[in-house]
């Protein structure tokens, strides 16, 4: 019980960020699974795959700052190091390279284009299962 309002806003800012590392952990392994049922979505005929789309999932630490504690949930896409052109992604099998940019290549592999093999829709799928997380996990600190 706290004693002072200056007492249950420690108590109420100490639940919301245990609450917020607990999403956080979740939110790593979503994105995970996420990643890896892209890859399950097929093999690529046309280039090689890379693998780092895969390896590009982050989260910031927890933190807090008056009212308000948050992480951030992201693909790193600028710690990719395709090069352009990329002889890895020869779509055409003349010698013809990929001119996209590791944006490109995320949007497109997220989009489902560009001929790119796999399966899309993963980072949509990711921020609302985020949100169903922060929804649960909220609900079962705050009762």
């Amino acid at each position: 019980m706290a004693r002072s309002w200056a007492e249950l806003e420690r108590e109420i800012k100490q639940r919301m960020k245990s609450a917020m590392m607990v999403v956080q952990l979740r939110a790593e392994t979503i994105m995970q699974e996420e990643l890896f049922g892209f890859y399950a979505g097929g093999s690529p005929k046309r280039y090689q795959r890379t693998g780092q789309l895969g390896n590009s999932w982050r989260t910031t630490g927890v933190s807090d700052g008056g009212d308000i504690v948050s992480f951030k949930a992201y693909l790193d896409v600028g710690s990719t190091s395709y090069h352009v052109p990329n002889p890895l992604f020869d779509f055409t099998g003349d010698g013809t390279f990929s001119h996209f940019t590791s944006q490109e290549v995320f949007d497109a592999a997220e989009g489902g284009y560009a001929h790119v093999v796999g399966r899309p829709g993963f980072w949509a799928r990711s921020k609302q299962r985020f949100d169903q997380e922060l929804n649960n996990v909220m609900a079962q600190y705050f009762k």
